[in-house]
């Protein structure tokens, strides 16, 4: 049977207008249409199982020839998305290998065009060691794993059989053993990807994975998370990594799928804070959530690569049960500040200086008096003469006399500041000492800020809630000493009336109300002696103890406060978890509104539990700063246990107790490059993997010819376009991969004077050696001219997997990594 494939056109021919529709919902026969498939193929009978999608997501609901998928199964292949049948495997590096070492005789070297050995010498024997081709292979072929040189040759049968018993063309591949696959070309994609990089296949290894030059691998590209995704800074913070990317410079296109790379200026948590580059790229069609036993959560896409207690793992592959990993303790950039400049937090359009005019009498004189001042300032000499008059001066009035005359002024740290109509008067420096570190943790657990500008209802009011007399004296006696003002009290609330103290609170970006708290910025880089009385304070107000379980929680309407409060209790290596609920308004809401107003509400209550053995840690490093829960705690001191929670040195392992897949509403995702510990921590504080990974796909050329459709793939953002071979690059450009690459050692020998400079520690990047390295020769006429210092007896002597795989439990993989560390000079135990 001969069969034509014609390109569907996009108009008519009659009337040269678009399609409106290409598809429409009609009855199908599809036992009639199975049928004709399995005479088309001269097969007698269905296989016994044979899946298909319940419905076409692609644009125009193309489908492809059920003679297909009847050959695929009868071959026990499985295919992608696109249509083609993949084969995953980690990258493994090679520059040079012997003919005996990839199992593949000289004289089919011969036949692919390895004529000569690293030395130019005619190639006749399997022992010359020969320089790899950047753009070849060496497969697996282990009976440890999936081989990929058996997985092939049923690859290339079912191409065969497609190209004789459907097209009616003669078979291609022909291949009866594995060395016929040898020559024979590939496609490489990397997951997040829509470019392919032509490969070919010149051996078989034992390793589990794909032995092929460095830059063959590095001619790859991935990206994993979504964009509000947090990930914490250095200094304590959380940004957004759509935030990080969109304020860095101007970036440059990474590859021809869409991949943005620009260069940053932060610094994140990791084992190292050396990060360099933020990638964007489009999103895929759906979204991986995780939720911890602990109660944290990870949004990911399906091919990142997680951090979990057994290695690193594409996320599609993590199950409930795995574990993902949380620092136990954190170090964070410090900055210890002993106090707030109030003109340095906020603007100071409304602000006045009191109690002093002496930059405001210097300005005039420079002006020549207080008429040739006014009229420089185009106000009368009543209006200037009134601020000198009651000593009460608008700092907009001396920004404007400072730039009039070319003089600057400044405004001292002892400066008596006032806003614009409010008797309030403060310091411009506030101390940040015990008490204003305590006033802070109180407004975090128990504040808010309000104002009206309504004319004739102006006003500007910072309010603390207690439900106990100890707690509000204790607010009462912060907030006398911080601002020396006395509040006003109410029905179970101390409220400030300060437009400046207002503003303060409003700049502090602490969060208005219940539902936005959040640690400043500011002080989640303090030193720990400073945040123990912010910390107590707020656990003071929001915290409470289960006397008899030795069990702390903390309740708010705020996950971002408690994830806050998280991240600083790691400073003290105090490990919390988290819970979310539903509950009734209760307490001071209903003892001031009554239960009617709130009848049928509900509100989502967030909760962070310190428990056992890290609540006594807590009672002694930090406390409450609330004497009645503080003893109520030290009674219950001695029922402190072991944590069931499962550690192994500062890292805890976290159990998944859910998996969910949820539609991607991103139309990009985003990755941060860590450079050496390719890792960072999420606002949850659980470890992630950035994703330049090691483990590809590859494809037989001919099947991605053949099969591969974009007509296939979903008609969403990111579907579209990504893991699939939309571009196809034949020839591999050393100068157009990611330079991290080029960072590979091109010498067959190190000088004496690198050894002498070793032994005295010299760090790498101020040695006075210089060894040629991969960027030297990338531009040269020969980028790929690569040697060795130390010649293998034969690559597959070594493992041919990782030692790491093979061990069950944790508690061996860190006792295995302890022991060699013991053997390494290099390791300081």
């Amino acid at each position: 049977m001969d069969f034509e494939y014609t390109e569907e056109q996009d108009k008519c021919d009659d009337c040269g207008g678009e399609w409106l529709n290409r598809y429409r919902e009609t009855e199908i026969d599809v036992e009639k249409m199975m049928e004709n498939s399995l005479e088309n193929l001269d097969m007698r009978h269905p296989p016994e199982l044979l899946k298909s999608f319940r419905g076409m997501t692609s644009k125009h609901k193309h489908v492809e020839p059920i003679e297909k998928g009847l050959l695929r199964e009868k071959h026990n292949l499985y295919v992608n998305k696109d249509a083609t049948v993949r084969y995953d495997a980690i990258d493994l590096p090679m520059t040079h290998f012997k003919p005996k070492e990839i199992n593949v005789s000289v004289e089919k070297l011969n036949e692919i065009g390895y004529t000569e050995d690293k030395d130019g010498r005619p190639l006749k024997s399997e022992d010359q060691i020969v320089e790899m081709k950047p753009q070849d292979l060496v497969i697996p072929d282990s009976d440890n794993t999936l081989a990929a040189s058996d997985y092939f040759m049923r690859v290339a049968n079912y191409v065969d059989d497609l190209l004789e018993e459907f097209y009616g063309l003669d078979a291609y591949y022909n291949v009866e053993e594995k060395q016929d696959l040898v020559g024979e070309l590939i496609i490489g994609l990397a997951p997040h990807t829509s470019g392919g990089t032509v490969g070919r296949i010149i051996g078989f290894t034992d390793a589990k994975g794909i032995y092929s030059h460095p830059y063959w691998h590095a001619a790859k590209r991935r990206n994993c998370l979504p964009g509000d995704e947090e990930v914490k800074l250095a200094d304590g913070s959380s940004r957004e990594l759509r935030e990080i990317f969109e304020e860095a410079e101007a970036g440059e296109v990474a590859d021809g799928t869409g991949t943005i790379e620009k260069d940053i200026d932060v610094e994140v948590v990791s084992e190292k804070k050396e990060n360099l580059k933020v990638y964007r790229a489009p999103a895929q069609e759906f979204e991986l959530v995780f939720e911890t036993e602990s109660g944290r959560e990870i949004s990911v896409f399906p091919d990142h690569r997680v951090k979990t207690a057994d290695g690193v793992k594409r996320a599609r592959a993590v199950e409930e049960g795995d574990k993902l990993l949380t620092p136990l303790s954190v170090d964070t950039d410090i900055e210890d500040r002993n106090k707030v400049r109030i003109t340095d937090f906020l603007d100071t359009e409304n602000l006045m200086v009191r109690e002093s005019t002496e930059a405001l009498d210097r300005l005039i004189g420079e002006l020549g008096g207080l008429k040739p001042a006014a009229d420089e300032l185009d106000m009368s000499k009543k209006t200037l003469s009134n601020y000198r008059y009651r000593e009460s001066t608008p700092i907009e009035v001396l920004d404007r006399l400072s730039n009039k005359t070319g003089s600057d002024y400044s405004i001292s740290d002892d400066a008596v500041l006032a806003a614009k109509r409010d008797a309030v008067q403060l310091r411009n420096s506030v101390k940040l000492d015990e008490n204003f570190m305590k006033l802070l943790g109180y407004y975090l657990a128990e504040g808010y800020i309000r104002k009206s500008e309504d004319y004739g209802e102006e006003f500007y009011q910072v309010c603390f809630a207690f439900g106990e007399e100890e707690l509000k004296e204790e607010m009462r006696s912060c907030i006398e000493n911080v601002f020396d003002v006395e509040p006003s009290e109410g029905e179970n609330i101390l409220t400030v009336s300060s437009r400046i103290v207002y503003e303060l609170f409003e700049e502090f970006d602490a969060g208005k109300g219940a539902h936005s708290k959040k640690v400043p910025e500011f002080a989640k880089s303090l030193p720990k002696e400073k945040l123990k009385p912010m910390i107590a304070a707020y656990f003071a107000g929001d915290g409470s103890v289960e006397e008899g379980r030795l069990h702390i929680d903390a309740t708010s309407s705020s996950r971002q406060l408690l994830e806050d409060i998280d991240f600083l209790l790691k400073r003290f290596e105090i490990f919390a978890q988290f819970s979310t609920s539903e509950r009734e308004a209760s307490g001071i809401l209903l003892d001031k509104y009554g239960e009617e107003h709130y009848r049928g509400q509900t509100f989502t209550s967030h909760k962070l539990h310190i428990r056992s053995s890290f609540a006594v840690k807590f009672g002694k490093e930090i406390g409450f700063a609330l004497e009645r829960k503080q003893k109520a705690l030290e009674r219950d001191y001695q029922k402190a246990r072991k944590p069931r929670t499962e550690i192994q040195g500062d890292i805890v392992l976290d159990e998944i107790k859910s998996k969910t897949i949820e539609k991607s509403e991103e139309r990009f995702m985003y990755d941060i490059e860590v450079e050496e510990t390719h890792n960072f921590l999420t606002s949850e504080n659980l470890i992630t993997n950035n994703c330049d990974g090691d483990e590809d796909a590859i494809l037989l050329m001919m099947d991605g010819l053949l099969n591969f459709s974009r007509k296939y793939l979903p008609d969403m953002t990111g579907a579209r376009t990504m893991d699939a071979p939309l571009i196809l690059s034949t020839v591999l450009n050393a100068d157009e991969i990611d330079d991290e690459a080029w960072a590979i050692e091109t010498v067959d020998e190190y000088p004496l004077s690198f050894y002498e400079e070793s032994q005295e520690y010299v760090k790498p990047w101020e040695m006075e050696t210089d060894i040629q390295i991969g960027e030297d020769i990338v531009h040269s006429d020969e980028p790929y001219r690569h040697s060795y210092t130390h010649e293998t007896a034969d690559v597959e002597d070594g493992p041919n997997q990782s030692e790491y795989v093979t061990l069950d439990e944790m508690s061996e993989k860190t006792s295995a990594q302890l022991g060699l560390g013991e053997k390494l000079k290099a390791v300081d135990e």
